[in-house]
């Protein structure tokens, strides 16, 4: 997801988003209240760990980097995180020798705490992301 115009970045560990949670709901709800922003893009200290969510109407696109080498379900395993049955995954790209793969579930937008959940989720226990590290995000489209 490339192009278009970017906001400012906002930061976790700010008076505005205090933690990780706060962030990603934050521009979130910024994300549903624009009519110009398309999706939100989160990522770690390490640009690899990435999430990026898109505004679908009634779903939201779930994307986040894979630079694993093992399986998805390896991965999600050794590092407990669920993916919620009611999301389809819809694309899955494996890391190659020159790049990082990626993987892409849609969400109902009702499930908007839930997404929050995964997202946090992700950062922590898929990225390794430390309680205390900040993750910075922005609105583009």
């Amino acid at each position: 997801m490339f192009g278009g115009t970017f906001s400012r970045t906002f930061r976790s560990g700010s008076t505005e988003h205090p933690t990780p949670r706060d962030l990603i709901r934050g521009l979130l709800n910024k994300l549903f209240a624009s009519e110009s922003k398309e999706w939100v893009h989160f990522e770690a200290t390490d640009p690899s760990h990435w999430l990026e969510i898109a505004n679908g109407g009634d779903s939201l696109m779930v994307k986040l980097s894979f630079p694993f080498a093992q399986s998805i379900e390896e991965v999600f395993q050794e590092s407990g995180v669920t993916v919620p049955a009611a999301w389809p995954r819809t694309a899955y790209r494996q890391r190659g020798w020159w790049s990082a793969g990626n993987l892409q579930f849609m969400a109902p937008r009702d499930d908007l705490e839930q997404v929050v959940a995964f997202s946090e989720e992700v950062f922590q226990r898929l990225f390794r992301v430390g309680g205390d590290e900040p993750i910075k995000g922005w609105l583009a489209g």
